[in-house]
């Protein structure tokens, strides 16, 4: 494409651009920054998971389970929440001081704040439950009732006498 407006504006700088437009890696940088494949939302996600089930816990399987999927709610229903705006109706930004910009500044926009409606339909969904006479909640969620094996059950534990052989056996050679 710049081959055309080459013949036409014929000067250095413009062969400079064109060069600099048709390489390979500017191309492929710019599919990059398509709106459609940014990773920000799922980051977001996966830092509401990190709010409700923390790394440095350890939880059960249905615990941990339990955590996801409140997570999940949180995240659902607070994702697309608007910009927060002033009295005049401006939108609200906050000044972020990133040790990164040694100094400089970065705007943050503001957003409404979060919302919880969620809790009221799962305290009613457990009240009806409750009223109900189930005693067991894993007849609604299948994954509670059967929680999968531990992941070295999987594998055969090799004799004690043999591995140290084994282990001998490489530094041997």
């Amino acid at each position: 494409m710049c081959g055309m407006w080459q013949k036409v504006l014929w000067s250095k700088s413009c062969e400079k651009l064109c060069d600099l437009l048709e390489k390979t890696h500017l191309r492929k940088d710019v599919q990059k920054l398509s709106p459609h494949a940014q990773t920000s939302g799922v980051e977001a996600f996966h830092g509401t998971i990190l709010h409700f089930a923390p790394k440095m816990l350890g939880y059960s399987y249905n615990g941990m389970l339990s955590r996801v999927i409140l997570a999940v709610l949180h995240y659902n229903e607070n994702s697309g929440r608007a910009a927060a705006k002033d009295r005049d109706g401006n939108e609200r930004f906050s000044l972020v001081f990133p040790r990164a910009k040694s100094g400089g500044y970065t705007l943050k926009k503001l957003l409404t704040d979060a919302t919880f409606a969620y809790v009221d339909e799962l305290i009613s969904e457990t009240l009806y439950l409750c009223s109900s006479g189930k005693k067991d909640s894993s007849d609604s969620i299948p994954e509670l009732s059967s929680p999968p094996p531990p992941v070295c059950s999987n594998f055969v534990r090799p004799d004690k006498d043999v591995a140290i052989s084994d282990y001998k056996s490489r530094f041997a050679k």
